[in-house]
C-alpha cells in the first residue's frame, strides 16, 4: 500500500496521488450513501483539493446528483452518527476508538494524515511541524521507531 499512495508538494497543502483511483473501486450505494467523511477536517480544504484533482471522484459525486458535501458537527468523544461509510479521513489518530462501531468489516476503509519522524532522513517539512507542535502545544511528532 504504501508504493501506491504518496504524496506530492503542492503549494498550500499535499496531494494525494494514486489514491482515488484505489479506493474509488468497491464503493457500494447500497451499503451505505456515504463515501466519505473527513474528521476533524475543519473547512475541508484536504478534501476539497483532493477531489478537483481527482476526475473519477467527480463523476462520482456528480452521479449524486449535486449533493456533494454535507457539514455535520462531530464530538470525537461520542459514537458516530453516520453507519457504514466507506472512507474515514482522519488529520490525526486519536478519534478512532468511537469510529469503531460504525465501520462495516471488509468494506469500511480509514486513512490517517499524520506526519512521521524519519530516523534517518528527515524532511524539512517534518521537523518543522514537529518543532511547531513542540512551541504550541507541548508534544512532538511521532517517529518511525515509534
Amino acid at each position: 500500500f504504501k508504493k501506491n499512495v504518496y504524496r506530492l508538494p503542492i503549494p498550500g497543502g499535499y496531494y494525494h496521488a494514486a489514491i482515488a483511483t484505489r479506493l474509488i473501486y468497491g464503493f457500494n450505494i447500497e451499503v451505505s450513501e456515504t463515501f466519505l467523511v473527513d474528521i476533524s477536517g475543519r473547512r475541508g480544504y484536504d478534501i476539497t483539493t483532493f477531489i478537483d484533482r481527482e476526475p473519477i471522484i467527480t463523476s462520482v459525486l456528480e452521479c449524486n446528483k449535486g449533493r456533494v458535501f454535507e457539514v455535520l458537527a462531530y464530538d470525537f468523544f461520542t459514537p458516530e452518527l453516520v453507519k457504514g461509510v466507506f472512507i474515514f479521513y482522519f488529520d490525526g489518530i486519536h478519534i478512532l476508538e468511537n469510529l469503531v462501531p460504525t465501520l462495516v468489516k471488509g468494506y469500511s476503509q480509514v486513512l490517517f494524515n499524520e506526519i512521521v519522524i524519519s530516523e534517518d532522513k528527515p524532511t524539512l517539512a517534518a521537523t518543522s511541524m514537529d518543532m511547531i507542535m513542540l512551541a504550541h502545544f507541548s508534544v512532538r511528532e511521532r517517529t518511525e521507531a515509534e
